[in-house]
């Protein structure tokens, strides 16, 4: 080398095994690509990440694991493109060539902070019970940063769930017995119920809320019922009243 500089001190050879012939079924359109990370921590180029990808996949932060997170956050990164014009299965086979070659940090051989052998996640593809349970293995015990956990956060606000998964959701809870019930809670403060007034003021709520509520009521026996409420009391609640029947108002 020029200058008598020393050269890396270990060099990745990348043996690409021959792509191996499946069945394409419907993955038969040629829009996948195989990228690699680098990072130049070292003084030279490091690959630290091997991914299949369509479209701006290659580009894309989200869905990474933390290791890429922390080392992109660190030292930046470079992308560069493989392969492209790949059948999916192709873009598998070669996605699991690479990683093999590289090796993965995790097993502790190599420098990739792939967490699974590649060849995963077939597009529109339910993913099997064995593939479930390599990334289960892969992801058990691992702790996430404060700032990870945020940012999965700010990317699931907003987004409605579908009806599939609130009948999910409810199927999972069907039957369990909320933790809190029977738990004799503390009296609010006076704060505390100034501030809840102020929050529930002005709400208004849709015909299907108020029948709803209506039905849910229905056959219920009233727990002040037989109860005498004081002055306060009985005025607190008209005004409570009178706020939410101005508010229907403005909302008509």
């Amino acid at each position: 080398m020029e200058g008598g500089s020393k050269g890396p001190p270990f060099v990745v050879r990348i043996m690409i095994m021959p792509i191996v012939k499946k069945e394409l079924r419907d993955h038969d359109k040629r829009d996948f690509y195989i990228y690699t990370n680098w990072h130049h921590d070292t003084g030279y180029p490091v690959c630290f990440y091997v991914g299949k990808g369509s479209n701006d996949r290659s580009e894309s932060i989200r869905g990474r694991n933390e290791f890429w997170h922390r080392i992109v956050a660190k030292h930046g990164y470079t992308t560069v493109i493989v392969k492209d014009n790949l059948l999916e299965l192709e873009a598998f086979d070669l996605e699991r060539s690479l990683i093999a070659s590289i090796g993965r940090r995790d097993l502790g051989h190599g420098t990739l902070v792939n967490m699974t052998d590649g060849g995963e996640g077939v597009s529109g593809k339910p993913l099997s019970d064995e593939t479930k349970a390599k990334m289960s293995v892969a992801t058990t015990g691992r702790k996430l940063s404060p700032e990870h956990r945020q940012r999965i956060s700010e990317g699931k606000k907003g987004k409605p769930f579908s009806a599939a998964h609130k009948a999910k959701l409810s199927a999972a809870k069907m039957g369990k017995v909320s933790p809190i019930r029977g738990v004799k809670r503390r009296p609010r403060t006076d704060e505390e119920k100034a501030n809840l007034s102020v929050k529930l003021s002005g709400i208004v709520r849709s015909p299907e809320t108020r029948a709803k509520m209506s039905a849910a009521k229905k056959g219920v026996p009233s727990k002040l019922k037989g109860t005498r409420r004081s002055l306060e009391v009985l005025a607190a609640v008209a005004e409570g009243r009178r706020r939410a029947r101005e508010a229907r108002e403005r909302g008509q």
